[in-house]
């Protein structure tokens, strides 16, 4: 099992409380990323103040996703999903950590096909 790891610098934006008004060039741009194998998924390091957006780039069929559980402190788990998304659609929620965030801090999510993509974006401490 290889899970593609959202790389920290790179792939995960931040939600800026105040919009400045000549944004640089692709600041505002939010990286999509694809897992290595749809049965490995993709994870991201959790804060508690994540938004997590989830898109379906084919052009014609409808693909699933699954939020991974982990047992909280009572020892439950429960996967969120699968959830549906048309072609063309996106998903997009705040990402609660219990009951999802594994012992490494890491949140994952897994698709049927490669063409579903997730975006990660976290707020500001200010914003949480």
């Amino acid at each position: 099992m290889v899970v593609r790891v959202f790389n920290e610098v790179t792939e995960i934006s931040t939600l800026v409380s105040v919009l400045p008004l000549a944004p640089a060039a692709d600041s505002l741009d939010q990286i999509f990323v694809a897992p290595t194998a749809t049965v490995d998924g993709v994870s991201f390091k959790s804060t508690g103040r994540e938004v997590v957006f989830v898109r379906n780039t084919h052009a014609s069929s409808a693909w699933t996703f699954t939020i991974k559980s982990v047992a909280d402190a009572l020892g439950r788990t429960g996967d969120i999903g699968p959830y549906t998304l048309a072609a063309g659609d996106t998903a997009q929620f705040q990402m609660p950590s219990n009951g999802f965030k594994d012992s490494n801090g890491n949140i994952t999510i897994v698709m049927n096909d490669l063409t579903v993509k997730v975006a990660v974006a976290r707020t500001t401490s200010q914003l949480a």
